[in-house]
């Protein structure tokens, strides 16, 4: 019996972002609109309890994005993480804007607050995991701008490319609250200090071609995981500049996230999907979710089925050992980690 749970949004999903307990996922849906949906209650049931007690996901809220330059599309959301700001949800676009949602006002017709950020797209938008008014945004325009919501006359600090490279993901450190680390579009990923912008304190030639995600781990100190179009994910040591772990994916990788340990353990865990493709009916390796041990990095321990077209974005639950996906085909899911299968 499975214990996956979906719902439908009829359009296809960009992207997703939680608040701070989970409790509410914020998606992307088509080209400018953001739907909320509740999950509750947050625990994953036995296989044998009756259907009645298992999670449910219902939509809360639609939002959409008006004003004469909202015709441009939104490429990603990002959900404030910190208990007293989560009511507000921003969103990059692809006309260089940011776009700031409040939660709790009218329905559908509320009109979200716009900023000019950068001159070409937004890619991605990262709240900082500290300071509940700290933005930081990723652009084709090879700068990246930390900004300071409060006051938005101009950014904090710039990060700058020496080489113009597009900048394709961005990742705060969990434990350094300075530390930002930056994925390329060369394959490059750089680190840097945020009270030292100019130049990398970092770099590192990660990838053969394209680097497209990062994510730092959880716990440990200056651990960074990378994923590119070489399909490769690779563990590194910032500090000794080592690579840790290298897996070698099927399919390349999008977006990659860390498990988070509640018990206070060293994570080993990590997820990823498929990147889309340009063709309508995917194979099933690429609508998987797989999830790597680090210690076992021949095969992943755990792929997770149930979705019917490429996943777009995920988003670890470890609370309940679950992990949210959004895919294409306009249905978000939670894959209950012990329901996936194993290769060995």
């Amino acid at each position: 019996m499975t214990r996956m749970k979906t719902y439908h949004l009829g359009q296809q999903i960009q992207c997703i972002s939680a608040n701070s307990d989970i409790s509410l996922l914020c998606c992307l849906v088509g080209k400018d609109i953001l739907k909320v949906l509740r999950v509750e209650p947050f625990a994953v049931a036995d296989a044998d309890t009756p259907n009645e007690h298992e999670a449910s996901i219902q939509l809360v809220r639609t939002y959409k994005h008006w004003g004469a330059r909202a015709r441009y599309p939104i490429s990603h959301v990002a959900w404030n993480p910190h208990k007293s700001h989560e009511h507000i949800i921003v969103g990059g676009g692809m006309n260089g804007q940011l776009i700031f949602w409040t939660l709790g006002t009218s329905n559908y017709t509320s009109v979200p607050v716009t900023m000019e950020a950068h001159q070409r797209a937004v890619r991605r938008v990262v709240w900082h995991r500290e300071s509940a008014s700290c933005l930081l945004s990723v652009s084709t325009d090879s700068v990246q701008k930390l900004w300071d919501t409060r006051d938005t006359s101009a950014p904090v600090a710039t990060f700058r490319n020496p080489a113009h490279f597009v900048a394709t993901d961005a990742v705060f450190s969990h434990l350094d609250k300075h530390m930002v680390a930056v994925a390329f579009s060369n394959g490059n990923v750089h680190t840097y200090d945020d009270r030292m912008p100019s130049t990398p304190i970092w770099t590192k030639r990660a990838h053969n071609a394209g680097a497209y995600c990062l994510a730092w781990h959880p716990s440990g100190a200056g651990v960074l995981s990378s994923g590119g179009r070489d399909r490769y994910i690779h563990v590194w040591d910032t500090n000794t500049d080592r690579a840790l772990a290298s897996l070698n994916c099927v399919t390349t990788p999008s977006r990659i996230a860390w498990r988070t340990m509640l018990d206070g353990r060293n994570s080993t865990q990590i997820a990823c999907n498929s990147v889309a493709g340009s063709v309508n009916v995917p194979t099933e390796l690429e609508t998987r979710v797989a999830v790597w041990d680090t210690r076992y990095p021949n095969l992943p321990s755990r792929t997770l089925l149930g979705n019917r077209n490429y996943v777009t974005d995920l988003i670890w639950a470890s609370a309940a050992d679950c992990i949210f996906t959004s895919s294409r085909d306009g249905m978000v899911s939670r894959l209950v980690l012990e329901d996936g299968d194993r290769p060995y």
